[in-house]
């Protein structure tokens, strides 16, 4: 729902945001959003979102941001930036935010040999990060190698390609997961209900390669190559040269594959835009037209002065809706 402020002030009236202020244990509550954008992806190991809103309450210096939206908690995570502001007699809070889990990406992991490993032994036994959680997955694999400056979502991201042969996301607020979730939320959108506002596909090659090879244990470069075969098709010619991955001893070849297919992730996609939020996560299933039982990929919601829509993507990759 929207309502206007006067001239050139609107909002929504179904987003809220929950500030934490330094030195104050109890929340603020902010609803009166005049501006946000915000998204989800499945590759991106964060949710994020900026907003404006008004302020009408005292504010100081705060630390951690919740967002909900139509009902559906979205987010939680730190304050990256925040502003406070009193223009044309009314105070407003500009303010952006990363989810927890982006710190996975900022705190480096010891570099050597990882044993005996499992998805929970790894979040819990070399970085601690507030609000973070994990799928309960105590399966071991017998190592891991980690490079110098690897971050700690470089390590989980690596134990999942060697148990599962896919990437990890985040699900829900701050949960790292492996596998699918055992009861989607299953979204059917419909033309008929009059909220569409538009549909169609996108195809992004900016991130491909086209060859990558690898030198050997001895340094000894292109002993190890591999072609991708879909890049090369459409005329696009990237060579790339990495030393040895440690991380694959036993193959180096599958090293290779996993760098081709990350770079074509999300290179083909199927997207529709409706008016609202159904509370849609990331791997839930979408039915729209031709999209049918298909998991979504990307998120991104704004609200303005129509109100809030969401744009859902669905990926067509080497490790989504095969």
């Amino acid at each position: 729902m929207v309502q206007s402020q006067g001239k050139g002030l609107f909002q929504t009236d179904s987003i809220s945001l929950k500030l934490l202020e330094v030195g104050v244990g109890t929340q603020k509550e902010f609803t009166r959003c005049l501006s946000l954008k915000y998204e989800k992806e499945r590759y991106t190991p964060y949710s994020y979102f900026s907003g404006s809103f008004v302020l009408d309450l005292p504010l100081g210096e705060v630390f951690d941001a919740e967002l909900c939206i139509n009902g559906n908690p979205v987010h939680k995570g730190i304050v990256d930036t925040m502003q406070t502001e009193e223009k044309a007699g009314i105070k407003t809070l500009k303010i952006t935010s990363r989810s927890h889990t982006s710190m996975m990406g900022q705190n480096e992991v010891t570099p050597g040999v990882l044993t005996n490993v499992s998805l929970v032994s790894l979040m819990s036994n070399y970085i601690s990060i507030p609000y973070v959680y994990c799928e309960n997955l105590t399966s071991t694999s017998n190592y891991i190698y980690v490079k110098e400056h690897s971050s700690l979502w470089d390590a989980v991201t690596n134990l999942c390609l060697k148990q599962y042969g896919t990437y990890p996301y985040i699900a829900n607020i701050n949960t790292v997961r492996f596998t699918m979730p055992s009861s989607p939320k299953a979204v059917t959108l419909s033309r008929e209900n009059g909220n569409i506002l538009s549909c169609g596909s996108f195809w992004d090659y900016t991130k491909a390669l086209s060859h990558i090879h690898m030198a050997d244990t001895e340094g000894t470069y292109n002993t190890f190559n591999k072609t991708d075969s879909l890049v090369p098709q459409r005329n696009i010619v990237r060579h790339k040269h990495i030393a040895f991955d440690r991380q694959w001893l036993e193959n180096p070849e599958k090293t290779l594959q996993y760098r081709l297919n990350f770079g074509v992730r999300g290179y083909s996609q199927k997207f529709v835009e409706y008016l609202g939020f159904n509370g849609e996560d990331i791997n839930d299933i979408l039915n729209f037209e031709d999209i049918q039982n298909k998991r979504i990929s990307r998120i991104q919601i704004e609200a303005g002065e129509y109100g809030i829509k969401t744009r859902l993507s669905c990926y067509f990759d080497r490790y989504n809706n095969l």
